[in-house]
């Protein structure tokens, strides 16, 4: 009787499972490890003291299931497990795994195929990347903006552009330690020309690699009408004038690893021979990131006044 009582609760928690895919890519810090039930078709998830946390169905990615936007673009490129081997922190994966499991005949692996939930991979911050700028150089120039006499009553409309141009290009000064050669794509947080506040730039590749360039530029208009009531006699028309600097800027870009790394041992440990440990839950952030830093010149210019005026 109780053999068959543990048998249907086992049959209610296989078919209650949720597929892994639909869980949120950033698990809770309490998972500390996975197990993957072959037979079953299923991951176990732990926590630190093995106790466990919940049953997942195991399976590629459904064609229904939630995107993730970081995986958009190139943005997120696959991590090595050499790559992994060679940074500090490995020697604190590994001796979690020791600790769990021993130290048994096994392989450590990443990105294997039949394991596509949660690719080892390397992600930029989404979050825009600042630009430090340097000194700044600066000069003004006004330009004049004839206008169109409207009626007989003296009114002259004067349609004024306001503009604003941002180029930002330089070098990789320092490359990561991991993902050299990779292609991701940042977005500059600028700041602005004779106001506060910054302006977003457009979206940027960045080839991590040491001496390697990159170039970004945003421009935009937008067309004001000025009114000028024009006295007897006098010459009526606009005017704009353009604020224009030239400064040294620098910037860093966060480098943040993130996914499964799995321990794959010849004999079964704790009745299983494959093992995950989630990076974010082994590694503080900054135990499993690196910065990317760049130097160059800024080049901007902004509307820094207009109007209307008689002589």
């Amino acid at each position: 009787m109780i053999t068959i009582v543990a048998f249907l609760l086992f049959l209610l928690r296989l078919t209650s499972a949720v597929p892994f895919y639909q869980l949120p890519r950033n698990l809770p810090r309490e998972i500390t490890h996975i197990a993957h039930d072959e037979e079953r078709g299923l991951y176990h998830a732990y926590r630190s003291d093995d106790s466990l946390y919940g049953t997942y169905l195991a399976g590629n990615h459904s064609v229904n299931a939630p995107s993730d936007k970081r995986e958009e673009g190139p943005s997120c490129p696959p991590i090595s497990i050499e790559e992994l081997k060679s940074m500090g922190s490995w020697n604190k994966i590994e001796a979690f795994a020791n600790e769990k499991w021993g130290e048994g005949k096994r392989k450590a692996a990443v990105n294997l195929p039949e394991f596509e939930e949660r690719p080892a991979r390397t992600c930029v911050d989404s979050e825009p990347v600042s630009v430090e700028r340097g000194r700044e150089r600066c000069s003004e120039t006004t330009l004049s903006v004839n206008g169109t006499m409207l009626g007989t009553n003296g009114t002259i409309r004067v349609i004024v552009t306001q503009r604003y141009s941002n180029a930002i290009s330089g070098s990789v000064t320092k490359a990561t330690k991991f993902a050299i050669g990779a292609k991701v794509w940042a977005t500059f947080q600028v700041p602005l020309v004779s106001s506060v506040g910054v302006e977003l730039s457009k979206k940027t590749s960045i080839l991590n690699e040491k001496t390697s360039t990159y170039e970004s530029r945003k421009d935009s208009a937008v067309n004001q009408e000025v009114w000028i009531e024009a006295p007897d006699g006098k010459r009526c028309g606009g005017y704009v004038t353009t604020k224009s600097c030239t400064s040294t800027a620098k910037s860093r870009v966060r480098f943040t690893i993130e996914g499964w790394v799995w321990f794959i041992y010849d004999h079964a440990k704790k009745g299983r021979k494959k093992w995950a440990v989630p990076l974010e839950s082994a590694l503080s952030i900054d135990e499993r990131s690196d910065w990317l830093e760049m130097e160059g010149n800024m080049r901007s210019s902004a509307t820094a006044n207009y109007g209307g005026r008689c002589k």
